[in-house]
């Protein structure tokens, strides 16, 4: 066989081993927190996402913290509502923050 002939019958069985049947047959990410994966809509930047990573639950909350545009002018900070669920995380638009308790209960298992 020419050296032609070689690299055509590589590339096609590279190709064939890139198109196989098995792709959809696990996530690299896992099942998800309890076995269940969920998207959150975070795109609104006056509201943070309060999470429960045990069960799942939800709730979404204005942003109650002074914000400062960027005119120079600050909005004074709102009243604080109070939070219906016991939240791990909370999530707005580019920042993340999360409960105490949950950082020491993750410190401890590791």
């Amino acid at each position: 066989m020419r050296i032609k002939d070689v690299l055509v019958m590589a590339a096609i069985g590279l190709l064939r081993a890139a198109c196989s049947d098995d792709d959809n047959k696990g996530s690299q990410w896992g099942d998800g927190v309890g076995g269940t994966k969920t998207n959150l809509d975070v795109s609104a930047y006056d509201k943070w996402t309060y999470v429960n990573l045990k069960t799942g639950e939800t709730e979404i909350h204005p942003d109650t913290s002074e914000w400062i545009y960027t005119d120079g002018s600050v909005s004074e900070p709102k009243a604080k509502e109070t939070i219906g669920i016991e939240w791990h995380i909370a999530i707005h638009r580019y920042e993340i923050k999360q409960t105490v308790a949950w950082f020491s209960i993750r410190r401890k298992q590791i």
